[in-house]
């Protein structure tokens, strides 16, 4: 008589098993008739996972709760942070510098990770200075990734992600005034929009402004 949580992460990734819908069929099955299990689904593809459970005519349909995770607050960062820095230098780190650090990394958890690793081998609490020549080192490293990334867009699509990678938030990708920027006549940019936010590029933020989603990306585009 005890609850058991089975926790699925990348769980898009299913689909592209030749016997998915028999999978999707079974845990189905299983969720719906058990007592004591929770399933709880998470992934990094929001649209694959949007198709699974919102689609009428796949097995997930209605099964579950949809729980929508923002990215990391600032002032939750803060706290994490500084902890991890008393661990390390037995002092906090100034909080414009960890400032920096959430800036430079929007605040993507990945690179928050990735830039912190690499602050953290350092004998003394990084600067300014520090943060910012460690990204600049970082992004550097990644531009043969960010072009395998991307190899799969059209040409439209690569330029509509580059015109928004130097912008830093596009209210009106439609518009007159960013059809001239992207040097794209609109209903080609209303077709690449829709492409790159379904591919995970692009997200629309939380105040409704088009954003290139991996600022890794954004920094070596914008270049």
């Amino acid at each position: 008589n005890k609850i058991i949580i089975i926790f699925m992460d990348e769980f898009q990734e299913v689909s592209n098993i030749e016997e998915v819908k028999a999978i999707e069929g079974t845990i189905r099955r299983v969720a719906q008739e058990t007592k004591f299990l929770r399933f709880v689904f998470s992934g990094s593809n929001r649209h694959l996972l949007s198709q699974m459970f919102e689609d009428s005519n796949k097995p997930f349909y209605l099964l579950c709760e949809k729980l929508k995770l923002e990215r990391i607050h600032e002032k939750d960062y803060l706290a994490y942070i500084n902890h991890a820095a008393e661990k390390r230098w037995n002092k906090t780190l100034e909080v414009e510098v960890i400032k920096d650090i959430l800036t430079v990394t929007e605040r993507h958890p990945h690179y928050v990770n990735r830039l912190c690793r690499r602050l953290w081998l350092e004998a003394k609490p990084p600067g300014k200075d520090d943060v910012y020549r460690t990204w600049r080192q970082y992004t550097a490293e990644e531009v043969s990734q960010v072009a395998q990334d991307i190899a799969g867009l059209s040409d439209n699509q690569r330029r509509l992600l580059i015109t928004l990678s130097r912008e830093s938030g596009v209210s009106k990708p439609t518009s007159q005034e960013f059809s001239k920027k992207a040097n794209m006549a609109v209903p080609s940019i209303r077709q690449a929009l829709e492409v790159l936010v379904k591919q995970d590029f692009v997200f629309i933020t939380e105040i409704e402004t088009y954003q290139v989603l991996d600022p890794v990306i954004q920094v070596v585009l914008s270049q």
